[in-house]
């Protein structure tokens, strides 16, 4: 193996035939090692293939913990020391970094991690059910380089709280005769309380039974956790052991924030903690500061932020994440932190928000990047910028746009959010340069 690819699989080069030069990605396979290997599938330019036999192991090889590692697609790099994941993931940043700005330069801070808790972090997961064919529905995750659904019996990602469910779920499933009504199942952990509960959300494509609905209220009794149904027109609660099973929640900067099942939350609580320390540290408010934040959820960064500046404008295109975080502002006593409702793909000077003099713009948008906020930042010309993204491609993109109107890359880090696997989070902070 040559190198890692940017999905964490091996990178090896075909040495002879007709397709002499052409890529393999090898899954199960480290850079330096020799393997024997399985061709998966043939493409024009590239082959998938899958390491079967280890011939020249490298050091940092270790042995998955996991029962379903040689089929389930969920983590891919379980076969390699914690130390090499953190340094494949930084590398794999910077290269995308370097590529899109131009620059080898990068001012690197170290990686946020929480090696502690590099299994058992997971406090939320959606398992996929098969297709109403199988008699006997069961729930899963998706195979490696494939649709087809691979039954879990166990996953060492999930917070212990959700995963000592996986067996018992699997035979509620399995007792409904044919799988007519399910989509998915997720687990959510409820951290409201002081011991942590389990929430198990079933989406649904029509009604339980009667007698359906029966078993899974015995099985929120046995099990101690509340069982809700999603619904096209909302959520449902079959059965609860809490007493606002609609009410999720968690403690962040020692505040709780409260949010609905179907909303997003950070997954990983011990990074979630961290990141928000650094980028509170990298700012280095001064009490002073007018924050405007963008995609901001209910409040995960918005409370924190407000009781440290003078003022912050949370902006959410959902709706519900509006009303979720103005009520957490409220429970919070941030009398200087409002939430506001906008489509972020349209211009700045559309809105009230976009006209107003702001010290930090703070990002931390989906997977599809920031690209229609920074294409133009001549209205509100931050002083600082704050960048969190969740896809290295489309951070990269964004930050070259970003220095390109006239920002400094001041630092960057990698965060680890979600171990065992190939993907990585950041965080960026720019800062504007007076001429």
């Amino acid at each position: 193996m040559v190198r890692f690819s940017h999905d964490g699989r091996g990178i090896a080069l075909r040495n002879s035939g007709p397709s002499a030069g052409k890529t393999v990605f090898v899954s199960n396979a480290l850079p330096g090692e020799q393997v024997r290997l399985r061709i998966d599938k043939q493409h024009n330019r590239y082959d998938e293939a899958t390491a079967v036999e280890i011939l020249s192991a490298s050091t940092e090889r270790i042995t998955p913990p996991c029962q379903h590692i040689a089929e389930c697609g969920g983590c891919q790099l379980q076969h390699l020391n914690y130390t090499g994941q953190l340094n494949y993931k930084e590398a794999m940043l910077k290269e995308h970094l370097e590529h899109a700005i131009g620059d080898s330069n990068i001012p690197f801070e170290p990686y946020l991690a929480a090696p502690q808790q590099q299994f058992g972090y997971r406090r939320r997961a959606r398992l996929s059910v098969p297709a109403p064919s199988h008699n006997k529905p069961y729930m899963g995750f998706r195979a490696r380089g494939s649709d087809e659904i691979i039954k879990i019996q166990d996953c060492k990602t999930l917070h212990p709280t959700l995963n000592r469910l996986v067996p018992a779920i699997q035979q509620q499933l399995a007792n409904m005769h044919g799988n007519r009504a399910i989509g998915h199942v997720e687990l959510l952990l409820n951290e409201q309380a002081t011991v942590a509960t389990a929430t198990v959300l079933i989406r649904m494509v029509e009604a339980l039974n009667p007698q359906e609905q029966q078993a899974w209220a015995n099985f929120s009794a046995q099990q101690q956790c509340d069982v809700l149904a999603q619904y096209n027109n909302g959520f449902k609660v079959i059965a609860a052991v809490t007493k606002q099973p609609l009410e999720l929640g968690y403690f962040v900067d020692n505040e709780q924030l409260s949010y609905g099942p179907g909303e997003f939350i950070q997954v990983n609580p011990f990074v979630n903690h961290k990141m928000l320390a650094q980028a509170l540290s990298w700012l280095e408010l001064t009490g002073n500061e007018t924050v405007l934040e963008l995609f901001a959820g209910f409040g995960n960064f918005s409370i924190p932020l407000a009781k440290r500046c003078a003022k912050v404008v949370a902006v959410e295109v959902a709706e519900q994440q509006v009303m979720r975080g103005n009520s957490n502002a409220t429970l919070a006593n941030c009398n200087n932190l409002k939430f506001v409702r906008a489509d972020l793909s349209r211009l700045f000077t559309d809105y009230a928000f976009g006209k107003e003099q702001i010290d930090v713009l703070f990002l931390d948008p989906p997977r599809a990047g920031a690209a229609d906020v920074v294409a133009d930042l001549s209205f509100i010309q931050p002083s600082s910028i704050l960048y969190i993204s969740c896809n290295a491609t489309t951070f990269a993109r964004d930050a070259a746009e970003i220095v390109k109107q006239g920002y400094r890359l001041e630092k960057v880090s990698m965060l680890d959010m979600f171990p065992q696997t190939a993907h990585a989070e950041s965080m960026a902070l720019f800062k504007r340069v007076l001429v």
